[in-house]
């Protein structure tokens, strides 16, 4: 039985436990082992024993360490390692700054991540179920885009199959897409939220500050209401009871409070509407059925809770049968369900849809690895400056030995050393740290949210224990080459004395620095070139001088009427969206000839919206005022669409019509070129502009001057004539172009640092190498003066070989990176920049020009040496 615990916690615990207390304790552990073994896996029983051992660190368990029990070749020499190890320090100043420097800067790098791996691994922990909540997701294989995976999932799962199903103790249907202008007495705000079951607080241990978790979502239009949202609307009176009137909704009580949602739990709400409303708008309006339709992915969430974790795959079994049912019955399509673990939602696989915060693993695996490499990079070079410090230590090491020093005393001092170095650098890369997190903020505002740096006591813990690694790893290699020499040996001094000899890989380890660095260079180069390109690119309608406005509820027609008066503004339009950054919906449609339906994206506009944006109409007409009180759904589609949809020509494409999957009939009136409604990196596609000025979002004002503060300022003005209760929120649409493709600045920043560091630890590795290089061949230098050799033969001669590695390095990166971007990432962007000649130059020449100046320093000033103090000293 005792087998089945972790061995080496176990053998931990007993070592430093009070003996009188270990039985008791220990018995403790085991039968808090063997519960979760039963209830949650042995995985989860290994894992909370080894955290409890941990725990146990603590005055009261800990056995007494009398100081005089211990050896003299134990206690007493660890005390003199850290003696010799900061003495040596001060002794080498150049090489031990240089080390110093060079670890704190990867470091700090790696503490900024440590701290953020330490945050998204605590999403969703704080839920009392959180093992057994699983949540349905859904992966599509669709003819036309693909293969593509939902966060989201048809909410008629959860009757169809989950509501009667043994395995299943608990589920919850959520909907993100409520939002309206709710009106209290005294005040009107935005407010947003989701619609769920009223099991939600049954599964989840959010906490209900207010009402009954058991009722509070029980009956149609109730609204539980985040303390915060509550204090907005009603100040500092009580919210309960209270009626809210939300004028595309109608009224909702508010029947709880509940604390606002921690930052650390995928699900974000500002409130919590009753999914009982949903129901009743389903049974009685027929138009709203396509909410329940297995085709219906855009913001439906099933939740579930287990009533056995290890029920999981007979619960997927049965969901993969009913997915191949649904599947044979919808052409083009396959569907398959998954149940995801609330543990791997954040940090997690990327999945469309997704309802909050959720950070893709892969992006965490990219950045962990990149920071592993300038990291190891740098325990690399530390090897290296060790090493070519290490020439002068031989005859120290050897009256170590001499005087009865074992391989193992001489190898612990070396790594104890190294774990010196590395706890002082730990020291400056936490300030580094500091400085650079404004820098790492002000890439973007989900940087700040997705890695905060904040220091706890565990977050310590792993700084203390990821410096003590670094400093194992970057000193190991010293230590074993210095600890397995004999005495004779290193007594008989640097020429009999190579502790290098596997020079093949040295230079390989070389060039792989400088190709890392290369590539770094080449990305960080391209990847701001792909930025201007698509901030610059013609997208095929006028954005320039177009200044947009949120509305945020205002009347379009009111505001109309008020910017007009402002000179500086010489057209209105109106819009559901904005072109050209992926802002617009989708619908499903089909026309007459074929009963497949395809996704169409489109946007509602107003009758100026065309000629606003400068887009050109190929055949028909454009929207007029009378066109809203029309019969038929009219729509104006574009190039794209005639082609998918096998419409003819434009001419014959008017007055044809096009089908909802609810047979809604929509007659086209006018044909426009193609133009880039999403991001660059996709395909256009089928698009249309629709006329409903029920779902307008924004105004769009062209305007006619260069005086912007002086326009801003009018704008604000009749602003807050229109809409006092909201702030005005308003942006060029050339900005909105620029965020939506913010995460190339982004990528550049992440990048441009990686670039930066990769860099300067290769040059400082570098600088190690010809260091070394020189003190071995200083005799050969001095014979070769001698014997007539000038100044620059001699430079060449040390420089040659590490030139030779820097050319090696930039074929290969070069080599590298025009298949990545060739075969990888070309195919992956529709519209992208080309790569020329000064994209990967520009990046070798810096390479070569820093290789250049770190060797030929370093070279000349052994070749101008004087050649008789050399051969004196050799």
């Amino acid at each position: 039985m005792g087998n089945r615990y972790p061995k080496y916690f176990k053998a931990l615990f007993e070592w430093f436990c009070k003996p009188e207390l270990f039985e008791e304790l220990q018995g403790d552990l085991e039968e808090e082992y063997n519960t979760r073994l039963e209830s949650k896996g042995r995985k989860n029983a290994a894992w909370n024993y080894r955290k409890e051992v941990m725990f146990m660190f603590r005055p009261s368990v800990l056995k007494p360490f009398k100081l005089e029990s211990v050896s003299f070749s134990t206690g007493y020499m660890f005390g003199n390692y850290i003696k010799t190890a900061t003495r040596n320090i001060k002794k080498s100043a150049l090489f031990s700054g240089i080390n110093i420097i060079g670890l704190s800067v990867s470091m700090a790098v790696g503490l900024i991540l440590i701290s953020g791996i330490n945050y998204q691994f605590s999403f969703d922990q704080f839920h009392v179920n959180k093992d057994r909540i699983y949540r349905v997701t859904t992966e599509v294989q669709d003819a036309y885009f693909g293969t593509s995976l939902y966060a989201t999932a048809p909410v008629a799962l959860a009757e169809d199959y989950f509501e009667n199903n043994e395995s299943i103790d608990e589920l919850v249907r959520i909907r993100s897409d409520f939002s309206g202008v709710g009106k209290t007495e005294s005040k009107t705000l935005p407010v947003s939220g989701l619609y769920a079951d009223a099991s939600f607080f049954r599964i989840f241990s959010f906490d209900l500050l207010e009402g009954s978790p058991i009722t509070a979502l029980e009956s149609p239009n109730s609204i539980i209401l985040t303390e915060e949202t509550a204090k907005r609307l009603f100040d500092d009176e009580s919210a309960m009871g209270k009626v809210i009137d939300f004028e595309s909704h109608g009224l909702f009580q508010v029947t709880g409070i509940v604390q606002n949602p921690p930052k650390n739990s995928h699900i974000q709400f500002n409130s919590l509407v009753s999914y009982s409303t949903i129901d009743n708008l389903v049974s009685e309006d027929s138009r709203y059925s396509y909410l329940n339709s297995y085709e219906n992915l855009n913001s439906g969430y099933v939740y579930v809770m287990l009533n056995d974790k290890s029920n999981h795959k007979v619960v997927e079994s049965g969901l993969s049968s009913l997915a191949t049912q649904i599947s044979e019955r919808i052409s083009n399509k396959s569907y398959q369900y998954s149940l995801q673990p609330l543990s791997k939602i954040t940090p997690g696989k990327s999945h469309l849809n997704h309802i909050g915060t959720e950070l893709d693993i892969l992006l965490l695996i990219i950045l962990s690895s990149l920071v592993g490499v300038i990291i190891l990079s740098t325990c690399f070079n530390y090897t290296n400056l060790s090493v070519a410090r290490a020439l002068g230590r031989t005859k120290e090491v050897a009256i170590r030995k001499t005087l009865g020093g074992s391989r193992f005393q001489v190898f612990l001092q070396f790594i104890i050393e190294a774990i010196v170095i590395s706890l002082l650098s730990l020291v400056v890369a936490v300030t580094i740290s500091f400085s650079i997190k404004p820098f790492f903020y002000s890439l973007s505002s989900e940087v700040q949210f997705l890695f905060p740096f904040e220091i706890t006591p565990m977050v310590v813990v792993y700084f203390l224990l990821f410096a003590v690694m670094v400093g194992i790893i970057a000193g190991i290699l010293p230590a074993l080459m210095l600890s397995k020499q004999k005495v004779l040996k290193l007594l008989k001094g640097v020429g009999q004395f190579q502790l290098f000899k596997f020079l093949n890989v040295r230079k390989s380890l070389i060039i792989l620095q400088f190709t890392l660095s290369l590539i770094c260079i080449i990305f960080a180069s391209f990847i701001m070139k792909q930025f201007n390109y698509s901030v610059n690119f013609d997208m095929g309608f006028q954005r320039d001088q177009i200044l947009n406005i949120r509305l945020q509820g205002t009347d379009s027609q009111i505001v109309k009427d008020e910017f007009s008066k402002i000179p500086e503004i010489s057209s209105i339009s109106m819009s559901s969206g904005y072109l050209g950054v992926g802002s617009r919906s989708r619908a499903w449609m089909n026309n007459e000839f074929s009963s497949d339906s395809v996704i169409v994206n489109y946007m509602s506009v107003d009758p100026n919206y065309i000629e606003n944006h400068s887009i050109p109409l190929v055949a028909g007409r454009g929207f007029n005022e009378f066109d809203y009180e029309s019969e038929d759904e009219l729509i104006i589609i574009n190039q794209r669409f005639i082609e998918e949809f096998n419409l003819g020509n434009p001419v014959d494409a008017i007055d044809k019509v096009i089908y909802s999957p609810t047979n809604y009939a929509y007659r086209i009136i006018g044909v426009t070129s193609d133009f880039h409604y999403d991001r660059l990196r996709n395909p256009i596609g089928s698009f249309f502009f629709i006329y409903e000025p029920e779902i307008f979002q924004y105004a769009n004002f062209k305007v006619v001057t260069t005086d912007i503060p002086s326009l801003m300022e009018k704008v604000q003005i009749s602003w807050i004539r229109v809409n006092k209760n909201f702030d005005l929120y308003s942006e060029f649409y050339d900005e909105r172009v620029e965020e939506a493709y913010s995460f190339y600045k982004i990528a550049f920043g992440i990048i441009g640092l990686a670039t930066l560091l990769t860099v300067l630890i290769a040059s400082i590795g570098l600088l190690g190498i010809v260091v070394y290089t020189s003190q071995t061949r200083r005799k050969e230098v001095a014979i070769r003066k001698v014997l007539g050799a000038d100044e620059k033969g001699l430079v060449y001669l040390l420089s040659k070989s590490f030139l030779t590695m820097l050319f090696w390095a930039s074929g290969l990166s070069v080599l590298i990176t025009y298949l990545f971007f060739t075969f990888v990432l070309f195919p992956q962007e529709t519209y992208h920049a080309k790569i020329g000649f000064w994209d990967f130059g520009i990046g070798v020449f810096i390479i070569l020009g820093l290789g250049l100046l770190t060797t030929t320093t370093q070279t000349l000033r052994v070749a101008r040496s004087n050649p008789v103090e050399s051969i004196q000293n050799e």
